[in-house]
């Protein structure tokens, strides 16, 4: 919008090379993933106001998009960009209503930005505690991040402004988020955001592979190793687990540390987490276990089927010896009832010693 409307409706006011700045200064990061968004173009109503509530009001949207980038839109606030196509980066648009594909008046990836309202969801990741936020937008936004609540709250128009702001996130992982965005009242448009000093752009996932799964030896510990390509350094990931082979990966879970769950990650081989199958998954026996491993909201794969075992876990060695007829009895087979341990005597000693796995 112009910037005199400033005068009308105050808000925190960087300029415009201050914005640009963080833009160009801090690296991309991993934070915010995949996003899909919706448009509804000539809706001075909802771009005047642009809260969560009015998507719900407003009918089918113009187009569909997804995006990439994560916020970054025109964060120069040039007023050059000021076309949807423009401003979102040349996305596919899908979904598209009879006047957008028909290029109506006012219609269209290439009609101005006035008066039109977005809405998007997808995800981030936060790191347990406080994660500092800014938001630098041109007009109005809405913020709403599940489990947390509505993080900003500025919907009504303005220019150039950067909303600061903390979330505090109970765990570290992934959440997901719902955005509205409003232009309005002229040129230029900027939506920027930024999370713990990086601005979220989400970093390309190239190849996720070898994913594989065991239990640890003696411990209700699942080790998952997988194998991440791609050229950015922050990823995110989210495993899932299932006790049906991968039909449905529905086992509730949640105690997952390691690569890309406690902190984002970098690329690379043998990247490790540790499922506590014991905390979750307590006094199970399964043959028919799997993991699913979802990176950056977007690729996902699945370890082979493999075998878990919640129930107590003896320690140490049992000794004894079996008769017959009075008798010791050599090359009797032994089980721990209630086990999948076992062992054999032997034609030395009468003793026996069951192995322990």
């Amino acid at each position: 919008m112009r910037i005199d409307n400033l005068l009308q409706k105050p808000r925190v006011v960087c300029t415009v090379g201050a914005l640009a700045a963080v833009a160009t200064i801090l690296a991309p990061s991993g934070n915010a993933q995949v996003i899909q968004g919706e448009l509804w173009q000539n809706q001075t109503v909802a771009a005047e106001n642009a809260t969560l509530a009015q998507a719900a009001g407003l009918g089918a949207p113009d187009a569909k998009f997804t995006v990439t980038t994560g916020f970054n839109f025109n964060p120069s606030d040039s007023g050059a960009n000021y076309t949807p196509n423009l401003f979102l980066g040349s996305p596919t648009f899908t979904s598209q209503s009879a006047n957008f594909s028909a290029r109506a008046s006012g219609y269209g990836p290439n009609a101005g930005l006035d008066n039109t309202y977005f809405y998007f969801t997808g995800s981030l990741f936060l790191n347990a505690g406080a994660n500092s936020f800014i938001v630098g937008h041109d007009s109005g936004v809405q913020l709403n991040i599940e489990g947390i609540g509505l993080v900003v709250n500025a919907p009504g128009p303005t220019a150039l402004a950067e909303t600061p702001f903390t979330v505090t996130a109970p765990t570290a992982g992934t959440y997901t988020f719902e955005l509205a965005y409003g232009e309005c009242c002229g040129p230029p448009a900027s939506l920027v955001w930024e999370i713990n000093q990086k601005v979220g752009a989400p970093d390309a996932v190239g190849g996720l592979g070898n994913v594989r799964a065991s239990q640890r030896a003696g411990t209700t510990l699942v080790d998952l190793f997988y194998d991440l390509t791609g050229n950015g350094s922050a990823y995110t990931a989210s495993p899932a687990v299932s006790s049906d082979a991968g039909a449905s990966f529905t086992v509730p879970a949640t105690h997952f540390t390691g690569d890309g769950v406690t902190s984002p990650t970098a690329a690379g081989t043998g990247l490790h987490i540790v499922w506590d199958a014991g905390a979750d998954f307590p006094g199970q026996f399964s043959t028919r276990m799997r993991l699913q491993l979802v990176v950056n909201g977007a690729a996902s794969a699945v370890s082979p089927i493999f075998t878990l075992d919640t129930r107590a876990v003896p320690t140490g060695t049992l000794t004894g010896h079996v008769q017959g007829n009075s008798a010791p009895v050599a090359n009797a087979q032994v089980r721990i009832k209630g086990t999948v341990f076992a062992g054999n005597t032997d034609s030395r000693p009468p003793d026996i010693e069951p192995f322990v796995s």
